[in-house]
């Protein structure tokens, strides 16, 4: 499964930890995150590419929503850049956390 977002390609994946824990991960040869603005990266209406706007689309929610889901689940978001260009962006969340939810 991909998902076509702007002119880049992510690819979702998941993975069970030994831990238990669950990792669901999209990964992208983008543009990847300016090195000095991940700490911003999260923020709500923070946009990364300062060329973007309302005109061309986003709203700059989208990491601080991913962020908060993956709270309200016991998780936490990671941001980091691919070796080679683009970006990885994971969600690590506990799974006791998601199947309660899943059941309600």
């Amino acid at each position: 499964m991909h998902s076509r977002l702007s002119n880049w390609t992510a690819c979702p994946q998941t993975e069970q930890l030994p831990d238990g824990n669950v990792v669901i991960r999209f990964l992208d040869r983008g543009p990847g995150f300016p090195e000095d603005m991940q700490a911003v990266a999260v923020n709500p209406f923070w946009r990364g590419d300062p060329s973007r706007s309302r005109a061309t689309g986003g709203t700059g929610l989208g990491l601080s929503v991913v962020r908060d889901i993956a709270a309200a689940h016991g998780g936490h978001l990671e941001l980091a850049n691919r070796s080679g260009g683009g970006r990885l962006s994971q969600s690590i969340c506990s799974e006791n956390r998601l199947y309660h939810a899943k059941q309600r």
